[in-house]
């Protein structure tokens, strides 16, 4: 009965060779799909650290656009006042020039 159990054990011995076979290849395929995911999410983390370093220097810089531009205005604005007041004062100086030259010319007309 050895020998007759022989070719049985043949065939269930290539089946298990079979099986392995395609169980190596489910593995391959596995740790195929595992690698991609691996790197995508290396690559996604890569781009995500990159995004946030521009994201900072964008706002870096727009700080910097907006600081320089509240220095501006207030320099325009301190400009904008002092002019202001040497236009007052010119006024005021325009002003009284021209009463004096009206007292002027009422006192050269009483001399006339």
């Amino acid at each position: 009965q050895a020998t007759d159990d022989f070719p049985r054990e043949i065939a269930e011995r290539h089946q298990k060779l079979r099986r392995a076979d395609a169980l190596e290849q489910l593995i391959q395929v596995k740790d195929s799909m595992l690698w991609s995911v691996i790197n995508e999410t290396k690559l996604r983390d890569q781009q995500q650290q990159e995004s946030a370093e521009q994201l900072k220097q964008a706002h870096a810089y727009a700080q910097s656009i907006q600081s320089g531009s509240h220095e501006e205005l207030q320099h325009w604005s301190q400009l904008t006042e002092s002019y202001h007041h040497k236009v007052t004062s010119l006024q005021g100086e325009l002003n009284a020039a021209l009463h004096e030259v009206a007292t002027l010319k009422a006192h050269n007309k009483q001399l006339q």
